[in-house]
């Protein structure tokens, strides 16, 4: 299931970000040769758009480089940061 989660946020990086997280000027058959995905160790954002700390957090552990510091599925429907904004704040 960590490979699904990872999938799923790369997918909503995209679509926020307009670009991929990793390997973004490369086809998939390039991103497998040149093992793009095994070496990315360091999730960086663009500056636009304007994205808040907590929200580039939740990506960077949804996009952890080792699968066993990625959350599964069930974790990141769970994460604090996917919350109601009231039990966020412990209301």
């Amino acid at each position: 299931m960590c490979a699904r989660a990872l999938t799923a946020t790369c997918v909503g990086a995209q679509m926020l970000f307009g670009r991929k997280p990793f390997g973004d000027d490369m086809s998939q058959e390039s991103l497998l040769t040149t093992q793009t995905m095994r070496n990315a160790l360091l999730v960086e954002f663009p500056s636009k758009p304007a994205v808040s700390h907590e929200a580039k957090e939740f990506l960077r552990r949804c996009l952890a480089h080792s699968r066993h510091e990625r959350p599964d599925l069930l974790t990141v429907f769970g994460d604090a940061y996917l919350a109601p904004s009231g039990a966020k704040r412990g209301a």
